[in-house]
């Protein structure tokens, strides 16, 4: 059972920029294995996906665990990332 790890561009390209791409990369790994990590499920507009913290950037993913795919599809700074 191999998960797939999708990243739009968006939080691609932000976390190359940064320098943090493998590693939010393998925190999300981590934790659809079951380590616990800094993950919440969002809420309103957001409601069908989850949250990874790392210091003051945050990461927006979802999960399809019907076709074992991670699509990370926006990431960002705490106070801008939810607009």
């Amino acid at each position: 059972m191999t998960w797939k790890l999708k990243f739009r561009k968006q939080p691609h390209d932000f976390l190359r920029s940064r320098g943090i791409f493998e590693k939010v990369a393998m925190k999300i790994i981590a934790y659809v294995r079951g380590e616990k990590q800094d993950v919440k499920k969002l809420r309103g507009n957001w409601e069908d996906f989850l949250r990874l913290r790392v210091g003051k950037i945050r990461i927006i993913f979802q999960i399809d665990p019907d076709n074992l795919v991670i699509e990370v599809v926006k990431a960002g700074f705490r106070g801008t990332i939810y607009k």
